[in-house]
């Protein structure tokens, strides 16, 4: 494909439209990551409508610009726009042939584009996931105006969650990620379900996955409200948002939390906690990141595409040399210290 593109670059541009694709196995975690590169976008797209191609459910606000699901994306709207791929996912790579315009990561780490020449290179390993998107935004100064002077990050929608009384004061967990290489070992979650119900109630939130309901219902045993498979993201995220603190892995609910609950400590595995949080001071202050990388000489084992492979004869000790104590600890430190 790629001397294909070669093939057909364009002396002048002049697209129609803009669409960022957004599409799955990315999760809820990569768009909210990627959100103040779309704040960017839209701000400075002008009058050139811009199409966010997504099978998530519009969950926060972009400005100036629209939500749609890959099916709606046909090759005749490609043939005048601007086709963005701001993250890698082999699934985008089936619009390069039908693209008036393409700037992205299609099939490597390395930027494609076929209207200005780009030898950009993204490091998963070591650079902020937020990094990808510099090399596009430098691009797109050429083209129209200035960036502004920060990453800006959007408001998450939020619902009230009326189906069950919650308690006034409660602290919020999402035990579950659908890799082991960013689970938190299930043993120890309920160690700290046991350490903090001392303190206050927890309640337990999650996805509809049969493993993800399984484990909650385990480990809501000890007392902890179970809403794992009950709620809409809006309702989960106004649930985030009202909890003392927030506790999670590496997955899209931490994400959502790092962004709205007063305080959230996220436990990481195969990746760097201070390359997925956001570039914001403030919100920063309010976040805290425990992981176990440097017990491991292959860390970090995530490339930013392909899933991981543990290859130590103790598998996923990043994670589980992190002591329950040690996240409760860090959890009762920061309820303090944000007051």
């Amino acid at each position: 494909m790629a001397p294909l593109l070669a093939l057909r670059q364009k002396s002048h541009f002049s697209p129609q439209a803009i669409y960022v694709l957004l599409q799955k196995p990315l999760g809820l975690g990569d768009l909210l990551m990627l959100s103040p590169f779309l704040l960017e976008l839209s701000a400075r797209s002008h009058a050139l409508p811009v199409f966010i191609v997504t099978e998530y459910p519009e969950f926060f606000t972009i400005p100036n610009a629209q939500w749609i699901g890959p099916e709606e994306l046909t090759a005749g709207r490609c043939e005048h726009a601007l086709v963005l791929s701001p993250t890698l996912s082999w699934k985008h790579a089936r619009y390069l042939l039908h693209a008036g315009w393409v700037l992205g990561y299609f099939l490597s780490d390395h930027l494609m584009c076929n209207f200005t020449r780009s030898t950009v290179r993204y490091n998963a390993r070591q650079s902020h996931y937020f990094d990808r998107t510099f090399p596009i935004s430098s691009i797109l100064d050429a083209l129209w105006a200035s960036p502004s002077a920060g990453p800006e990050y959007p408001v998450i929608m939020q619902e009230p969650f009326r189906a069950v009384e919650l308690p006034e004061t409660y602290c919020c967990i999402a035990p579950y990620s659908n890799w082991p290489e960013r689970q938190y070992p299930k043993d120890s979650w309920a160690q700290v379900i046991k350490a903090l119900q001392k303190y206050f109630p927890v309640v337990l939130i999650g996805g509809r996955a049969p493993a993800e309901l399984a484990m909650a219902e385990e480990l809501a045993q000890g007392g902890a409200v179970n809403l794992v498979g009950r709620t809409t993201i809006a309702e989960v995220a106004g649930i985030i948002a009202q909890s003392r603190i927030f506790l999670g892995n590496d997955a899209g609910l931490s994400h959502i939390a790092v962004l709205s609950a007063p305080a959230s400590v996220v436990i990481f595995g195969c990746v760097g906690g201070k390359q997925r949080i956001p570039l914001d001071s403030e919100l920063a202050a309010h976040i805290r990141v425990l992981g176990g990388g440097s017990s491991c000489s292959s860390f970090p084992c995530y490339n930013g595409f392909s899933r991981p492979v543990c290859n130590n004869h103790e598998q996923y000790q990043c994670l589980g040399s992190i002591s329950p104590e040690a996240v409760v600890d860090e959890a009762l430190s920061l309820i303090e210290e944000c007051g």
